[in-house]
């Protein structure tokens, strides 16, 4: 039995080391003398944060047609449907919700507030009885 040769070009071609061409050094950003910044075009629409509570949240009673819903599900069809920012924090032992809302101007917060308050109560119905005597 032959030994086997490993430096061998002809058994292991893609072994044998290939100059490599040794490219233009550049110098790094960090290296300049100069501090260089990007400078930021976009403009940036003032932010109206508005915070308000809900208590006692029942979410199996929530939403439409009596049917339960996920806060996170609420949160997302108003911040879909008013163009906001919503977030909220829960308190277990008081039951508090904490809803922080973010728009562009007032409207936008008064109706993102009102949708997730109408879509969080519970629906109450009155029925009234008349009697004619």
């Amino acid at each position: 039995m032959s030994a086997l040769e490993t430096g061998s070009e002809t058994s292991f071609p893609s072994l044998v080391s290939t100059p490599v061409p040794k490219s233009p050094t550049v110098p790094s950003t960090w290296a300049t003398s100069r501090p260089t910044t990007q400078k930021n075009t976009a403009k940036l629409a003032p932010q109206l944060t508005h915070t308000f509570d809900l208590s006692n949240i029942d979410l199996k009673t929530a939403g439409k047609d009596g049917k339960p819903i996920t806060l996170s599900e609420a949160i997302k069809t108003v911040m879909a449907e008013t163009n906001s920012h919503i977030e909220a924090s829960s308190q277990r032992n008081t039951g508090i919700t904490t809803f922080f809302i973010k728009a562009g101007n007032d409207l936008i917060v008064k109706r993102a507030q009102r949708q997730l308050t109408a879509i969080l109560s519970t629906a109450v119905s009155f029925l009234s009885v008349y009697s004619y005597s």
